[in-house]
């Protein structure tokens, strides 16, 4: 709180769960498929999938390790484009929080949707 009692605005945040999911929609989105055509590869429902996707649900190394494969590539390529979207995301000063982190703090909402923003913007740019 600042002096005058009111909450000071937390600055822009961020999941590495959520840069890793909008990275696959990226990579998915360029092949051309659908939601169910991954799905269905991995043998779970698209709902499911869809979770990955928008980092409500992280991604294993396992089922990473699938979608890659899905998509020809390999998961140390999604995985550095990931920490280099990171990076860019903190130069701007978007923290990085953990999964622990977003449970304990429900004001959290507006710091995510300001992080989603801004990671949507680099991923836009860099196409």
């Amino acid at each position: 709180m600042n002096q005058r009692g009111s909450q000071v605005p937390r600055p822009a945040a961020v999941t590495y769960a959520v840069i890793v999911g909008r990275i696959v929609l990226r990579r998915r989105k360029a092949l051309g498929r659908n939601q169910v055509d991954v799905a269905n590869s991995l043998g779970i429902s698209q709902g499911a999938y869809s979770k990955m996707e928008t980092g409500e649900t992280p991604i294993t190394l396992e089922v990473l390790q699938r979608i890659s494969a899905f998509f020809g590539c390999t998961p140390t390529e999604v995985l550095q484009e990931a920490d280099g979207y990171l990076k860019a995301l903190q130069l701007q000063g978007v923290q990085l929080i953990g999964a622990a982190e977003l449970k304990s703090e429900p004001d959290l909402k507006a710091a995510l949707v300001l992080g989603l923003a801004l990671l949507a913007a680099l991923i836009a740019g860099s196409r």
